[in-house]
């Protein structure tokens, strides 16, 4: 699976009181600012501490442990849990938020923190039928203006032995601001949509036409989707001027 995950996460998790085997073990979620509870897991021990010693959680409940994981299989699991939405890393500058949709495609639409991100166009075509059903599910969203789709090459500065990771990125022009409850829905429906058409365990990275990276890298070769205005027809005649 194409994840810009490392193999292994940790999870915080809680041993049941009434296990006295202490093999039967719940995972803990996380509240989100919309107030959903939702899936965690950390890339390293360190940042799982931290989160524990942000939220108290160290101290007030001794029972919890830090689980290791599979990342893999933590995906399989949350898919056939149908929650498709993991938090990385929170409270951790690198916090990010991967969505994990049907046919065990991933999207992720914030950009990865403490690596290098190299953006260049695609080096191959993409189908035909993915063009178009992507330009459909577009055109069905009323904030998105324009779509480009490129190759994206990023590099965990974090693990510079790693091998870097190749990926489509689609960098999405929004005609709302992020602050907007649509902006976000926006980045689901696309990834929720056109996945479909991709084979599985294929990830694709999302991101704001003005997010750092893409600075500079957006040519109109690029664009496989742009919205048409209507055009305004001037109520003056060729004649009207005097």
């Amino acid at each position: 699976m194409a994840l810009n995950l490392p193999a292994t996460l940790y999870v915080p998790a809680r041993v049941r009181i009434d296990d006295p085997s202490g093999r039967d073990v719940e995972a803990i979620k996380a509240a989100n600012p919309e107030g959903e509870l939702v899936a965690i897991a950390f890339t390293n021990l360190d940042a799982l501490e931290h989160f524990l010693t942000v939220l108290g959680l160290k101290d007030k409940d001794p029972s919890i442990i830090a689980m290791k994981v599979d990342a893999s299989h933590l995906l399989e699991q949350l898919a056939s849990a149908h929650e498709p939405k993991l938090h990385i890393d929170p409270l951790q500058d690198s916090e990010s938020v991967l969505h994990y949709e049907r046919q065990g495609v991933v999207s992720r639409h914030t950009s990865p923190t403490g690596a290098a991100v190299e953006v260049k166009p695609l080096g191959f075509l993409l189908p035909e039928p993915f063009l178009k059903t992507l330009g459909s599910v577009a055109e069905s969203l009323s904030s998105v203006d324009v779509i480009w789709c490129l190759e994206s090459t990023i590099k965990d500065a974090a693990t510079a032995e790693g091998e870097p990771s190749t990926r489509l990125l689609l960098a999405v022009k929004q005609s709302i601001g992020s602050d907007d409850p649509l902006f976000d829905a926006a980045f689901m429906e696309l990834g929720d949509r056109w996945c479909e058409l991709l084979p599985p365990g294929i990830a694709v990275d999302m991101l704001p036409h003005d997010a750092a990276p893409l600075e500079g890298k957006l040519p109109d070769q690029c664009i496989v989707y742009q919205r048409a205005r209507p055009q305004v027809e001037s109520s003056c005649a060729s004649g009207c001027a005097h």
